[in-house]
């Protein structure tokens, strides 16, 4: 038996018409594209990350394996997949089947899906029923995000795994349309989400709220279990494929390019002062690639001179192993006995306000390019803080964004609108208690609820890319969208009455 349904008898009125909705959604996907093409020739970005899922895509093109070995030797150790499993570089192989083997292939391949899924999205939001200016409004804020669309030029997982992400909310607006949860298409999109990236699990709350909507505790717990079901027997066949290659029966978490586990005591204690992503080259990158010279804690790690002698200690003797040796058990159990002495000195600290200024410098960073060009290394940040020291902040600021054009028009703009997000975020969510946004009411919270969980959960751990946000900063845009669409048709209704008493 069916929840009463979710849509109101009396709905959003002026609806979008067919003819309407079709012309909407071409403009869109015109101004969608046109802006992702910019960026793509703006210069392909394919470093760090993306060399992994090139060489991997490469192994799966010409060598028909799954492999970090270098395509070219065709010598084919097996993988789990190279940094996630293989959904990613899949993608990148067939692209370069389809279009050659090209750097650009996969871009404009990956521009044209997130393309389709604004604009699947939107027809998806007309067909709940929402009004003409909605729909412009959502569409045309997916399409112009630097949040997004800077993703769309760079041969990472942000670009395709947003897309994905945007197909599952067009299911869940869908299923309230229908009054009907879209098991299947909500489950087959997840599948492709999760091979494409791990943490795409995190999407399973905004799911289930949907299906608790509709369907009470029980459905929602019948309709979990399927789609449970429908992505783990293909993690399953791919799990039995690594294990019978005599890999671990699980993905390679904290394991070395050299196999070895990743020192968990170093980690704990970097995770007792760690706040932000810059950090993250002078502690933890070092302990993956096992090049501990390069290790190098800021004044804030240590809580006194006490526990600063006893790392320098530590440190000392960790510098004169050689790289790609491990971390001796000796060093790495000292460490994790300073992080559990430091947590149990200030518990609130480690678990409350530490995450919390995580979660804060990953929504305000102005130093993210998000994709853009104009990304800044070690050198140009410390340059940039000499000017800043030397001449004062404002002063400062303006000579190094003199020097630094590129950067400083993508930073500036990313952060801008991450920042007007959240403030339209936040006055979304006052709006959805209001009776007149009851239609829409659901559809924000599952959005909000999505951008909560991935800023939670990432908080937690040692991963604070602010990239890390996007498939949430796709969902925050789509709620931005609604409400401002609600109040420019409000403000068109209150123009309509005043023109009708004069």
């Amino acid at each position: 038996m069916h929840a009463p349904p979710i849509i109101p008898s009396v709905f959003l009125p002026e609806q979008c018409s067919g003819q309407q909705l079709w012309r909407a959604l071409i403009a869109i996907a015109l101004v969608a594209f046109s802006v992702r093409l910019a960026a793509v020739l703006a210069g392909p970005w394919a470093v760090g990350d993306a060399e992994v899922y090139a060489n991997v895509a490469g192994n799966i093109l010409h060598n028909f394996c799954v492999s970090m070995d270098h395509w070219a030797a065709a010598s084919c150790t097996p993988h789990w997949g190279g940094n996630q499993l293989p959904g990613y570089p899949t993608f990148i192989a067939l692209s370069w089947f389809a279009f050659g083997d090209s750097v650009t292939a996969p871009l404009l391949f990956q521009s044209v899906l997130f393309t389709l899924s604004i604009c699947y999205f939107c027809w998806a939001l007309g067909f709940y029923g929402a009004p003409p200016v909605s729909i412009w409004c959502v569409g045309l804020m997916l399409a112009f995000s630097p949040s997004l669309a800077g993703w769309s030029r760079a041969l990472m997982t942000e670009a395709l795994s947003s897309a994905v992400a945007l197909w599952i909310l067009a299911e869940i607006v869908r299923s309230l349309a229908e009054n009907r949860f879209r098991t299947w298409p909500i489950a087959i999109a997840s599948l492709i989400g999760f091979f494409i990236r791990y943490d795409f699990v995190l999407i399973a709350l905004p799911i289930a709220l949907c299906a608790l909507a509709l369907h009470g505790a029980w459905g929602a717990l019948r309709k979990g279990i399927a789609i449970a079901l429908i992505v783990a027997v293909p993690f399953g066949v791919w799990t039995t494929r690594s294990v019978i290659q005599g890999l671990p029966a699980t993905p390679p978490f904290g394991l070395s390019p050299q196999g070895h586990q990743l020192p968990q005591g170093a980690l704990a204690w970097i995770g007792t002062w760690l706040s932000h992503q810059y950090q993250l080259g002078i502690s933890v990158w070092p302990l993956a690639t096992e090049t501990y010279a390069n290790i190098a804690p800021p004044d804030e790690a240590y809580a006194d001179d006490e526990e600063r002698k006893r790392v320098a200690f530590l440190l000392t003797h960790l510098r004169q192993i050689k790289r790609g040796e491990p971390v001796p058990g000796q060093i790495d159990d000292a460490f994790a006995a300073l992080a559990s002495e430091r947590i149990h000195a200030n518990p609130l600290w480690h678990y409350g306000f530490l995450p919390l200024r995580r979660m804060a410098i990953m929504w305000v960073n102005p130093a993210a390019s998000m994709g853009w060009p104009g990304m800044l290394g070690s050198v140009e940040r410390a340059d940039i803080r000499q000017i800043i020291g030397r001449s004062g902040f404002l002063f400062g600021g303006i000579e190094a964004a003199v020097k630094y054009p590129a950067a400083t028009l993508s930073k500036g703009l990313t952060a801008g609108w991450r920042l007007a997000s959240i403030v339209l975020a936040l006055f979304v969510l006052c709006l959805s208690f209001r009776e007149s946004f009851r239609p829409y009411r659901l559809i924000i919270w599952i959005c909000l609820l999505f951008v909560a969980t991935r800023s939670i959960a990432f908080s937690q751990t040692l991963l604070l890319e602010t990239r890390y946000l996007t498939p949430a900063l796709a969902w925050s845009d789509v709620a931005g969208g609604i409400g401002l669409g609600w109040l420019l048709w409000h403000l068109g209704q209150y123009r309509r009455r005043l023109k009708g008493i004069t």
